[in-house]
Order: C-alpha cells, then sequence, then structure tokens
C-alpha cells in the first residue's frame, strides 16, 4: 500500500461513482480505479479510514470499489510545481509513467518546461522546445492512443503545430519528433484539462470550467466519458470527486488516469430444453461466457425439483464451474438415476444462481425431460 500524506477524522461517504445510460443506449466505461490530481489542495476519504490531503502535486489513487483513496508523491516535493497532466505506463506502450507540469520545474536534474512532457526519472518524451512548440504554451493533459501508442495531448492556448493551428479543446497526435497532427476536433469542450484514452474511440477527459454536453452539465472538477456515436457522439458523467468531499467543489482536476474494470461477460446455459434417457447415467450440460472473458470467475448452480424427484430420478446437485481468464465454456455433469419402475417421463432443472463477477444471462434455467426407458420400450403400444 502507498502512503498517505494526511489523516483526519473519517467523514460521511456519498455515492460518487456513476454509470448512466446516455441518450443512444451508450453505457459508460465500467472503472475500476482511477488516479487524478487537482489544481489545489484537497481531500478525500483515504484506505483504513480518515482522510487523504491531496496537495497539487500528488496523485490520488482512488478505488471504485472501497470508494477510498491513497495520495502519492510521485515526484517527490515540487514546491511551487503542479502535476498538470499524467499518464500511467503500461506493457504495450512504455512501463515509465508520463507527466507534464504547470510550471518551470527541476526533475532528476533536468530542466522541464509546462510543454515538455516526461518520466518521473526525467527523461523528455516530449521536448517542447526542440519540437517546434512556441513558449509559453502549456500541455495540460496527455494520454496515449492505446492502438497506436502515440502521444496525445492537450494544449492551453490557441497553438499552431506542424502548420495546423489547434485549439484548447482539440486533442493533437504526435506521430514523431515535431510531427502533430489531430486526433480529435474539441470545439465543444472549451478547453480540455485532463485526459485518458480509452479503446475504440472513448476518451475520458475533464475540463476547466463548467461545460453543457447534450444531457450532461459537468464541472471543472468532474470527469466525462464521450462516446462515439452517430451523427454526434454522446456523453456520460464518469466520476464527480465533488461528491466525497466538499473541498473539491472549488477545486480543477487536471491530471487523469483510469484503469477499467475487467469485461467478465456474463454466463448462460448453452440451451434451456435438453433431453436424456434414464438409463444414460448422466447428463452432460454446459456453460456459456459470452460478451467479454477477462478475469477468472467462480459460476454457482444447482438443480431443483419438478416432476423428477432428487433421489429417486436424479442425484441432487448443488455446485461451482470455476472460469479462468479467456475460457469460454465449462461443463457441469448430473447423475441421473436408472430404475426398474414404469413412470413415465419427468423433468427437473438446474438453475445458475450467481457468479463472483460479471453477471448472468438467459437462459439461467434448463428444463432436462428424462425419457423413461421402460416406458420408451413400449412406446409404439404394439405389445398392447
Amino acid at each position: 500500500m502507498r502512503p498517505v500524506l494526511g489523516h483526519g477524522l473519517l467523514v460521511p461517504l456519498v455515492l460518487l461513482f456513476l454509470s448512466p445510460s446516455p441518450a443512444g443506449g451508450q453505457d459508460a466505461t465500467a472503472l475500476e480505479a482511477i488516479h487524478f490530481s487537482g489544481d489545489i489542495h484537497t481531500q478525500l476519504p483515504a484506505t483504513g479510514g480518515g482522510l487523504a490531503v491531496q496537495v497539487d502535486e500528488a496523485i490520488a489513487e482512488y478505488s471504485i470499489d472501497s470508494a477510498t483513496a491513497d495520495a502519492v508523491l510521485p515526484l517527490g516535493v515540487l514546491d511551487a510545481g503542479d502535476i498538470d497532466a499524467f499518464h500511467a505506463g503500461d506493457p504495450d506502450c512504455g512501463a515509465d509513467d508520463l507527466f507534464s507540469v504547470e510550471t518551470f520545474t527541476q526533475i532528476s536534474g533536468t530542466a522541464m518546461s509546462a510543454a515538455d512532457v516526461f518520466t518521473n526519472a526525467g527523461i523528455k518524451v516530449l521536448d517542447a522546445s526542440a519540437e517546434g512548440i512556441p513558449a509559453g504554451v502549456n500541455v495540460d493533459a496527455v494520454s496515449r492512443d492505446p492502438s497506436s501508442c502515440d502521444l496525445v495531448f492537450s494544449v492551453d492556448t490557441i497553438t499552431e503545430l506542424s502548420g495546423t493551428m489547434f485549439r484548447p479543446g482539440d486533442l493533437v497526435r504526435r506521430t514523431g519528433p515535431g510531427n502533430f497532427a489531430l486526433y480529435q476536433d474539441g470545439a465543444e469542450l472549451g478547453n480540455v484539462d485532463a485526459l485518458h484514452l480509452l479503446s475504440e474511440g472513448r476518451v475520458l477527459f475533464s475540463v476547466d470550467q463548467r461545460v453543457e454536453l447534450g444531457a450532461v452539465t459537468a464541472s471543472d472538477e468532474d470527469v466525462v466519458e464521450r462516446i462515439p456515436g452517430s451523427p454526434s457522439p454522446f456523453y456520460a458523467l464518469a466520476f464527480s470527486p465533488g461528491d466525497t468531499d466538499a473541498s473539491w467543489q472549488p477545486a480543477n482536476l487536471d491530471a487523469l488516469w483510469a484503469q477499467r474494470a475487467p469485461d467478465f461477460g456474463s454466463f448462460r446455459w448453452d440451451d434451456a430444453n435438453v433431453e436424456v434417457l434414464e438409463n444414460a447415467g448422466s447428463l452432460s450440460l454446459t456453460i456459456e461466457r459470452i460478451d467479454g472473458a477477462e478475469g477468472s470467475v467462480s459460476v454457482t448452480y444447482t438443480t431443483v425439483d419438478d416432476s423428477a424427484v432428487a433421489g429417486t430420478d436424479y442425484v441432487a446437485d448443488a455446485g461451482t464451474a470455476e472460469f479462468i481468464e479467456n475460457e469460454l465454456t465449462e461443463t457441469v455433469t448430473i447423475t441421473i438415476t436408472d430404475n426398474a419402475a414404469v413412470q413415465g417421463d419427468r423433468t427437473f432443472f438446474v438453475d445458475l444462481t450467481a457468479a463472483t463477477e460479471g453477471g448472468l444471462s438467459a437462459p439461467t434455467r434448463v428444463t432436462v425431460l428424462i425419457r423413461d426407458d421402460e416406458d420408451f420400450l413400449f412406446a409404439d403400444g404394439f405389445e398392447q
């Protein structure tokens, strides 16, 4: 666990993470954690109780599940400095975290301007002066395109780069040293102050002033998701730190990186109705995993009597099917009991009852028809 910078009296917490469905039926991306920084000193409910003091050079690591945070100083105490942009490293696009600061700051002995993007070891990833970014421009949001690993950022003022004029709401792609192109038009956003590119064109961002985006009204501490759509995108409120503590309401969220929740998928039977002969001995049923296959999940099931009775016609079972990551099917075996009585066909059910992650989808109940083998021998009526 990383250190908490300050402790105090635990305050009541109201629900903060929202996952609304904006117009068009699009859902906001489910998040597991969100890392962010503000432009003034704030506080958040802390891991282990109390409050974490959030200074402007700290990154809050907020867990959605526990609704608590740790406050971390990834660059040490910057005094007059302020973390203005942040993107966590990942194995696909580089393991080093990326930062930008609000003012000239020494990082590991290297002078960083407000337009430089660098690692916490003081290595410049974007050297503003060398790559033609004019003096006085501030890179105030940084992310990476997950498909290409290109650096994507925004600037705080209208700026000409590679012969193109970029506004504070635009997202700029760095295609190579000194080469810049428009990644996404942001005319309706005003000034993007924090940024994280998700997959499939989805973007998490924060702006520096209150803005109306369709049905969403976002303040400067809120995180909004832009969801591609036709003819225009949808917007959903993803996170609002002002709901956790009043100190965030005058703050401006100016650095952002989010951790997407695993897409566990949902679970169902592959068939709602099956038949088995009484003398078959056993029956195999298949549970399918759909709409995602990340992470390990346990799915529970149980048998339920109908005209077939456990102990007479089949062996009662209540068990668990274990899915590992990327596994799409699991098989459940039910024992069928043979007897010499002519009882006719009977049915029982096998229900999916719960999944430790993800959810259940229809059909959650499979109806099993046991064909009586004694009755089946005389089914044509010839012997009568």
